[in-house]
């Protein structure tokens, strides 16, 4: 599972980024273009410090990557969660105010 997680992000999320910055790639509001963006890039971020990781830990049977990759993927998995947790609040929050002002047109 981890490695499915690992290849799907660091297939899907450069498209993505690659995407959104091509001019008429998303038929969306920029705001929204501009959101997407940063959570692309904090989920690639997400897969490669913390997943891949625990994924070599996995087979390797035990943690063999040293202290400080360690120590910097708790880091990492606590600051991209909140990242995260901000962008999609915020995804969601401005496409409730653009359907919403959409209506009073």
């Amino acid at each position: 599972f981890h490695i499915l997680v690992v290849f799907s992000s660091l297939i899907g999320d450069p498209l993505v980024l690659y995407a959104s910055f091509k001019k008429d790639s998303f038929k969306v509001n920029i705001f929204i273009v501009v959101i997407i963006q940063p959570l692309a890039a904090s989920n690639m971020t997400y897969s490669i410090f913390v997943v891949l990781p625990e994924a070599i830990a996995l087979f390797a049977g035990s943690w063999v990557l040293g202290d400080a990759i360690c120590y910097s993927s708790v880091y990492t998995y606590h600051y991209i969660y909140l990242v995260s947790m901000l962008l999609i609040a915020t995804l969601a929050t401005s496409k409730f105010l653009l359907l919403k002002s959409s209506q009073h047109r």
